[in-house]
């Protein structure tokens, strides 16, 4: 299908301003895109019109609300975080392209990955109606890493992406992947709140602690906050020790949504209000930079001691969910107590 036709044969020309100008940054001339949709517009797109009216992720609210919170929070999402004025940058994990055509309107180029097929026709049929000739989708799993060129990327953008894979191999790849000085960024990183939340929510659905959501979040605690692992999660505290066991440096780490590094301090004053579960972060953000001196670590000599497995989060939410779990046995079984 031509890609025309999914929005009634709107020209191309209808939604995006060609703007040429030096990127100082990079030394070099570079086309730069912009969405000419007003944020109205952009929301009331019918993005599975592009997926042959498919959701690319069934039973995922994620491709409906896409672009509900305005073009203004992502491109300054974009901006916060200096993810502006590069040569070649990856989208990794892109899912159905939410942050590419933001991601090409301020840098060169955008490779976009994900191992989703419906997702990545969906991206790319967006980015092309709206006039991106910058922005390439490729559908591929987080294992084609490997095969990525040596210091190929300025910079690496990773968006809900990390807490469900293996975070070794991951960081290991970014951390070869891109150029030296190059920087990436981790944002809504699910962290010890979320996880704690979906174990007691898994345990309240099912009636048992072998729930799947609760299983899956007992495996992301174990797996810890810094050491290889999938599932996983981050911690504010422990952005800096997780970057250093990949041979790669922190730059800033916020819970989700507060870094901003136009600011001397890297953190934004009026920045979204902080989202916790008891007291403990639902999502954290982090920027990171592959320092010039990088290596790649080497597993035979690297092993992730206990205290990477955070016990603290990990014992407190076992304590939390098999309360959880007796009371609703209590309810389920009055006869039995």
């Amino acid at each position: 299908m031509a890609v025309s036709d999914v929005r009634g044969g709107r020209r191309k020309s209808d939604h995006m301003d060609l703007l040429k100008e030096t990127v100082t940054s990079t030394s070099m001339s570079a086309i730069k895109n912009r969405i000419r949709l007003s944020s109205d517009e952009l929301k009331a797109l019918d993005l599975l019109r592009f997926n042959h009216g498919a959701n690319p992720f069934p039973g995922d609210e994620s491709v409906a609300n896409a672009f509900r919170l305005g073009i203004d929070y992502y491109r300054n999402c974009v901006e916060r975080v200096k993810f502006t004025g590069a040569q070649k940058v990856l989208d990794l994990g892109c899912g159905f392209g939410r942050w590419s055509p933001f991601l090409g309107e301020v840098n060169a180029r955008v490779v976009a990955l994900d191992r989703s097929q419906d997702g990545i026709r969906l991206g790319s049929n967006l980015c092309q109606d709206l006039g991106f000739d910058n922005i390439e989708f490729s559908a591929a799993d987080v294992s084609a890493l490997k095969n990525f060129k040596t210091e190929e990327y300025d910079l690496v953008w990773m968006w809900s992406f990390l807490q469900y894979v293996d975070r070794g191999f991951v960081l290991d790849q970014v951390g070869r992947i891109l150029k030296p000085g190059g920087r990436f960024f981790v944002g809504n990183y699910g962290s010890a709140g979320l996880m704690v939340q979906h174990l007691i929510q898994g345990i309240k659905k099912s009636g048992t602690i072998n729930d799947p959501l609760a299983d899956w979040a007992k495996k992301a605690l174990l797996n810890g906050d810094v050491g290889p692992g999938n599932p996983n999660y981050g911690t504010v505290e422990r952005c800096e020790e997780l970057c250093a066991f990949y041979g790669l440096k922190l730059i800033r780490a916020a819970p989700q949504g507060l870094i901003d590094l136009r600011n001397e301090n890297g953190l934004s004053g009026t920045g979204s209000a902080r989202k916790v579960y008891d007291h403990l972060d639902i999502a954290i953000e982090f920027v990171g930079e592959k320092p010039r001196d990088w290596a790649l670590r080497d597993r035979r000599q690297t092993t992730v001691s206990e205290k990477n497995r955070s016990p603290v989060f990990f014992s407190k939410a076992c304590d939390w969910g098999i309360r959880q779990f007796k009371s609703l046995y209590r309810k389920m079984n009055p006869d039995k107590t």
